[in-house]
C-alpha cells in the first residue's frame, strides 16, 4: 500500500460514534439497574414462588363403527367446571346395554398401566375391557399440552403455545348394528320371562366366518360408567348374583346341547340362510 494517500476521518465523527455508544450502554445499564433494584424484591418473590406447570387436554377417543359404518361408539364434550378452557369428552354408546360386552367400558389408568413405558402422559381414561382395551392403543388419541407459569397460590400468570390434542384411530366393526340389537333384545326379554340366569348368543358368517352379533345377558348400562358410578350403580353392577359383567359370549363354559341343534343348523342350510344379508336374517328371525 505504499504510496496510497488515506483519508483521516474527521473529529465529528468519532464524537457521533462515542455518543451513540455512551447513550446505548446508558439505556442498558439503567434498564439493569431498574430491573435489579427498583424491582428486584418483587422479582425475586416471583421466581421463588412460581412454578412451570404442564397442563394436559383430553383427547377424544376414535369413533367404533358397525359393518355399515355406523356410529356404535362416539364423543360427546363438555365444559369441564374447574377449567373452563378444557373440554371434556365422555364416551357415549348407541345402545349401552346391547354393546357392553362387545365394547368394553373405560376407568382411570392404575399404578401399573402409568408405570408401562408406552403409556402416553395426559391419558386420563384407558380400556378396562372389550374393544375399548384390546385396541386401547389405537382409540386413545394423543392428549394436547401447553406450560403454565403459576404463582404461589396457584394462579396463572403466563401460557405458552398448545399443541392441541389428537383424535384416536376409527375402528370399523364386521358387527351389524341392527343385527346385534335385535338378537340382544330376543335374548332379554326371554331371560326376563322365563327366569333365567343367563343367556348369551353369537351371529356369523359361515362364508368368512366374520361375527355379525355377539350378545350376553345379563348386560350393563355402558354410558354409566362414562359419568362415574354411584354407590347403587356399583353395587347393582359388581355384586349382582347374575354377574352382568361376566361376558357368557366367550367366557362361558356349557355342556354339549341337545341333539335337535344339527337339524336346526340343516333347516338354516335349507332356507340358503348364508346367502342372506344381516337384515333378511332380522327378517326372518323375527317373524
Amino acid at each position: 500500500f505504499e504510496g496510497v494517500i488515506e483519508k483521516p476521518l474527521e473529529r465529528h465523527s468519532f464524537y457521533i460514534f462515542g455518543t451513540v455508544v455512551f447513550i446505548v450502554g446508558a439505556s442498558l445499564l439503567g434498564r439493569a439497574a431498574w430491573l435489579g433494584i427498583a424491582r428486584g424484591e418483587e422479582f425475586v418473590r416471583r421466581a421463588e414462588g412460581n412454578y412451570i406447570r404442564r397442563t394436559y387436554y383430553d383427547a377424544p377417543r376414535g369413533i367404533i363403527f358397525d359393518r355399515k359404518g355406523i356410529a356404535i361408539a362416539s364423543n360427546t364434550s363438555m365444559i369441564s367446571t374447574s377449567t373452563p378452557d378444557q373440554t371434556r369428552y365422555v364416551r357415549a354408546v348407541k345402545h349401552p346395554y346391547a354393546y357392553s360386552h362387545v365394547v368394553g367400558f373405560l376407568g382411570k389408568p392404575t399404578e401399573e398401566e402409568l408405570k408401562d413405558p408406552l403409556f402416553i402422559e395426559g391419558i386420563s381414561q384407558v380400556g378396562k375391557a372389550g374393544l375399548e382395551k384390546n385396541y386401547n392403543d389405537r382409540l386413545r388419541g394423543t392428549p394436547g399440552e401447553r406450560d403454565e407459569e403459576l404463582d404461589a397460590s396457584g394462579g396463572v400468570i403466563s401460557r405458552g403455545p398448545m399443541i392441541p390434542p389428537k383424535e384416536g384411530n376409527e375402528l370399523h366393526l364386521t358387527i351389524d348394528a341392527g343385527l346385534q340389537e335385535m338378537v340382544w333384545e330376543k335374548l332379554h326379554a326371554t331371560v326376563e320371562e322365563r327366569g333365567f340366569r343367563g343367556a348369551a348368543g353369537i351371529v356369523f358368517s359361515v362364508k368368512d366366518g366374520s361375527i355379525l352379533a355377539l350378545t350376553s345377558v345379563p348386560s350393563f348400562d355402558l354410558n354409566a360408567f362414562a359419568d362415574g358410578l354411584s354407590h347403587d350403580e356399583a353395587d347393582a353392577i359388581f355384586n349382582n348374583p347374575s354377574a352382568p359383567l361376566f361376558n357368557r359370549a366367550i367366557s362361558g363354559i356349557y355342556p354339549p346341547g341337545s341333539i335337535i341343534k344339527p337339524f336346526m343348523a340343516l333347516a338354516a342350510l335349507e332356507e340358503r340362510f348364508a346367502e342372506r344379508e344381516p337384515v333378511e336374517i332380522r327378517q326372518a328371525v323375527a317373524a
